[in-house]
Formats: structure tokens, C-alpha cells, sequence
């Protein structure tokens, strides 16, 4: 996809309610079902923090979508080290996600 393109589709998706709402709602519902599902097992076992299933989401989005916003959108012209940054981002995540017992 163009940049440009991109980048109109970031911003109408952040600041459009319409095009969010319509965006996450073609999304399965299954989907979130079974996310949940395996979230709530993780957690039964205790490999994962005992939170709320939608804040671990958010968590999770947030990460991966500040990584791939930063790369794909923003476009930084600086040279990157894509599989030491993708194991930073896992690693905080692991780290930051996982049950403390």
C-alpha cells in the first residue's frame, strides 16, 4: 500500500468513530472469542498476568502497532535492525505480560 494511502487510512481510522466502528466490527466475533479463550488458559496456568482480557489486548496492540506505525507508517528513514527490534518488542512483552508468582 502507498504511503500516502497509509497514512489517510491511520488517520481516518483514529479520528473517524464511523470508519473505527465499521473497521472492528468486520472483524469475526469468533476471533475475540477465541483470543479470550486462549488468554483465560494462560492465565490458568500461570503463565500470564491475571488482568483483565481487554487490557491485555490493549497492551498487546499497542505494542505491535507502535512498532509497525513506526516502521510501515511513519516510515523513519534511520537504519533499523528489524529482527533485534521485533525480539525487543516479544521480549517486553513476554516480560511485561507474564504472571509473577
Amino acid at each position: 500500500m502507498h504511503l500516502k494511502i497509509k497514512k489517510i487510512f491511520l488517520n481516518e481510522f483514529i479520528y473517524d468513530q464511523e470508519i473505527h466502528d465499521r473497521l472492528i466490527d468486520s472483524i469475526p466475533k469468533k476471533s475475540f472469542k477465541q483470543f479470550n479463550q486462549v488468554l483465560d488458559e494462560l492465565k490458568q496456568k500461570d503463565l500470564l498476568i491475571d488482568w483483565d482480557n481487554l487490557e491485555i489486548f490493549r497492551f498487546l496492540a499497542s505494542n505491535i502497532l507502535g512498532y509497525l506505525i513506526q516502521h510501515y507508517i511513519i516510515v523513519d528513514n534511520t537504519e533499523w535492525n528489524e529482527p533485534l527490534e521485533i525480539e525487543h518488542v516479544t521480549d517486553f512483552i513476554v516480560k511485561g505480560l507474564t504472571s509473577i508468582k
